[in-house]
């Protein structure tokens, strides 16, 4: 083994992609469960076979990142800036546009409207933060652009 440290970003980027990952592995399952309606003369076989490929086009670029992450392949690098720009662009899209349809109702009021901002660009300023260090963290890159790594 090599004396480079795994730095906290890798952890992070590591249980971030495996926390999406089962999500993205449960997405493609769902999908399948879905057949039973293609009985329907509603349903619409182009739509579903776009979800699918989506799907599995997003759980094996998931999936990539951490496998680039454990390995540390050449492209390792490029793939954990790409997740974590992918990341950062959801989470500020959802600060943006939040859900006109919340899951706990409460009365609108001052208080309340702080609080959905908050809680709508906190985990977006984390995002932010997460992919700046990422991008600008010499302790990740050298640890996946180390010489003579595992993969070649």
């Amino acid at each position: 083994m090599d004396d480079v440290k795994e730095p906290i970003l890798i952890w992070i980027t590591q249980c971030l992609s495996v926390l999406l990952l089962t999500f993205a592995f449960w997405g493609v399952v769902r999908l399948f469960f879905e057949l039973k309606f293609a009985v329907n003369p509603l349903f619409s076989w182009d739509r579903f076979l776009t979800a699918v490929v989506v799907q599995i086009s997003l759980t094996g670029a998931v999936g990539a990142v951490l496998y680039a992450t454990i390995a540390r392949p050449k492209w390792a690098l490029a793939a954990s800036i790409l997740f974590s720009l992918g990341l950062t662009a959801t989470f500020i899209y959802t600060a943006l546009h939040p859900s006109s349809h919340p899951v706990f109702q409460v009365q609108p009021g001052t208080a309340e409207a702080v609080g959905a901002a908050v809680g709508n660009w906190v985990p977006a300023a984390l995002a932010i933060f997460y992919a700046w260090r990422l991008f600008a963290s010499h302790e990740a890159e050298k640890y996946l652009t180390r010489k003579g790594s595992m993969a070649s």
